[in-house]
């Protein structure tokens, strides 16, 4: 018998595009699926969108619960799974017909994971091997997972980059994985979504870090991983951070967040990562240097380019 792959999505009042993720769902050309729909507390007409689809198609498992946030609603869907394999699509989001196929064919032994590239406003985002090891996957939603090294693995209850601590922590158990070129999963930009609009959440990203070193202290990582590791806080706290806090953005935060990398890594500017990966040296000055009214002036000018 063809493996099941179980496919979970998380809903909130995303009654405009649901039916839409659900056709590119069920339309699959990998047909043994398992489709978990947790409808998270809707308040507009999900649940009847849920219902037409549940007596359409045997394959729909459904759970309605009171709203607790898309990690409670993606723990809730793989309490359910049953599958070999495990895939979790937003609501807002769709998949190419062949997008289960393709990475399922791909998987190969001992790997915990296949990844594909994303189509975001109409341009395909491919990640190089070494560049998704440096930034700890903040997303699940391009990838089909091996699903018995999620047994014991659980979402953490964040806002948003609840999935970049799932892939850590996933990581540390089986850090194989591979990753395909081709664009099968394709991101709307959903301005209602948690992800446009969580900059009254952007101090949470000390948590997540802080979480990363509690599951394996630094002095447990060899001179690899630690680099690795410190490229991912200068990435998400000094960088990346920053552009997201909007009108919460001040010299204060940035000071905060300069120091909160200088505690656990005090050479961070010698990252040997830093010429490759990271572009905007003016930035990184001012940061280094501890000029946070310059800083602050860089992080307000129009975004131009992400690094």
């Amino acid at each position: 018998m063809a493996q099941k792959v179980s496919v979970i999505i998380p809903v909130y009042n995303c009654e405009k595009y649901l039916q839409e993720c659900l056709d590119s769902v069920r339309g699959q050309s990998y047909h043994n699926l398992e489709i978990i729909i947790i409808n998270d507390g809707s308040t507009d007409q999900t649940q009847e969108i849920i219902d037409k689809n549940l007596q359409e198609d045997s394959r729909i498992k459904t759970i309605r619960q009171v709203n607790a946030g898309v990690s409670a609603a993606r723990n809730a869907g793989l309490n359910l799974a049953t599958g070999d394999y495990i895939s979790f699509i937003d609501a807002d989001d769709t998949v190419a017909p062949d997008f289960i196929e393709k990475l399922l064919s791909a998987f190969r032994d001992n790997i915990a994971y296949v990844r594909c590239a994303t189509v975001i406003d109409d341009k395909p985002v491919i990640i190089t091997d070494e560049k998704n090891r440096l930034l700890i996957r903040q997303v699940v939603t391009d990838h089909l997972y091996d699903a018995r090294y999620l047994k014991n693995l659980r979402f953490k209850p964040f806002h948003y980059s609840e999935d970049l601590i799932f892939n850590y922590e996933l990581s540390l158990q089986n850090d194989r994985f591979v990753i395909i070129d081709d664009a099968l999963y394709f991101r709307r930009k959903n301005p209602d979504s948690i992800s446009n609009n969580w900059g009254a959440y952007y101090e949470e990203i000390f948590d997540h870090m802080r979480e990363l070193v509690r599951l394996r202290p630094l002095s447990e990582l060899d001179e690899e991983a630690k680099s690795r590791l410190e490229f991912a806080f200068i990435w998400y706290i000094l960088l990346g951070n920053p552009k997201r806090a909007g009108k919460y953005l001040d010299e204060q935060y940035i000071a905060r967040s300069v120091s909160f990398v200088e505690e656990y890594f005090p050479n961070w500017p010698r990252n040997p990562y830093i010429p490759k990966y990271i572009w905007d040296t003016e930035k990184l000055e001012a940061l280094r240097n501890h000029d946070f009214t310059k800083a602050l002036e860089l992080f307000k000018a129009p975004v131009t380019r992400w690094y």
